[in-house]
């Protein structure tokens, strides 16, 4: 009922969510944005990003099986974001990643983001 003390017990929780849905889902956003620049149908990069929320794992896993690399499971953002959830929220650790990988996860997929909004910005003035 408005105790401050609450905050205080469940700061894990606030700031937690807060890192979680900056870094996450913030990036998958950015990444999704950089990429609808490029595409003349958005509705494809939409397509592409539900395709890799829902069949990216078992594409990874197939591709994963013929390689033998574990580099394919890049492909699936929902194993970042298990992790990501773990490392901030606490939740059930399924995936076995370390906090270095999936902060190199998400940092690459930003500045990989900002740079494809930079090059197809850059000579474009939006605000005069």
């Amino acid at each position: 009922s408005g105790d401050v003390a609450f905050l205080w017990q469940h700061a894990r929780v606030l700031w937690g969510t807060l890192l979680y849905t900056v870094l996450g889902p913030g990036t998958l956003v950015l990444a999704v944005l950089a990429l609808s620049s490029l595409s003349r149908s958005p509705r494809v990069v939409g397509l592409a990003l539900v395709g890799a929320a829902f069949f990216g794992l078992a594409a990874a896993g197939i591709l994963f099986g013929v390689t033998k690399s574990s580099a394919a499971f890049l492909l699936a953002p929902v194993l970042e974001l298990q992790a990501l959830a773990y490392l901030c929220l606490g939740a059930e650790p399924t995936p076995d990643l370390s906090a270095l990988h999936v902060s190199l996860y998400f940092l690459a997929l930003a500045a990989a983001s900002i740079f494809v909004l930079w090059l197809r910005f850059k000579d474009r003035e939006v605000i005069r």
